[in-house]
């Protein structure tokens, strides 16, 4: 029998998905990363954490209990929520919800996680795109060349 995260309708879904949150985090008085929270019903929720430069630093997919997530110093990861740390129906960017990695990433995940992400509507297109090839890519941020990982995140 498979788990209901390998079972779900991708296209319903992400049509369900909707953003409910944007909020500014200021380390210092020049600049501000930005944190995005996507959430539908369906038991899924997108987090985007965007630099002063509007580039992305982080991403977090989580469906039915699993977890993509790519940052990019360490790349793409998968992984579950533990069940016991799931406190109170409603969450958010701050929520503290114990993830168990994978060792390396389950493609499997991976595939319908970006399945799903490419039926999210209510995002702009640039931004989806932007999404996927992170979640496409299996490098971490320390194993790019330097001058591309430049040209993705650094200089104005």
């Amino acid at each position: 029998m498979k788990a209901r995260w390998q079972s779900f309708d991708p296209v319903e879904v992400g049509l369900g998905v909707k953003e409910v949150a944007a909020e500014f985090i200021y380390s210092n008085q020049k600049s501000a990363d930005q944190v995005r929270w996507f959430h539908s019903p369906h038991d899924v929720d997108l987090f985007i954490w965007t630099n002063d430069l509007k580039k992305i630093i982080k991403q977090q997919l989580t469906y039915f209990g699993m977890v993509l997530e790519w940052n990019l110093i360490e790349g793409l990861k998968t992984g579950q929520i533990d069940p016991d740390s799931r406190t109170g129906a409603h969450r958010g960017p701050d929520a503290s919800e114990l993830i168990r990695f994978d060792a390396k990433p389950v493609l499997e995940v991976v595939e319908r996680g970006r399945l799903l992400l490419a039926q999210i509507i209510c995002m702009e297109s640039v931004l989806g795109r932007a999404l996927d090839e992170n979640f496409a890519d299996l490098r971490a941020g320390t194993l790019m060349p330097p001058e591309e990982f430049i040209r993705r995140w650094g200089g104005r």
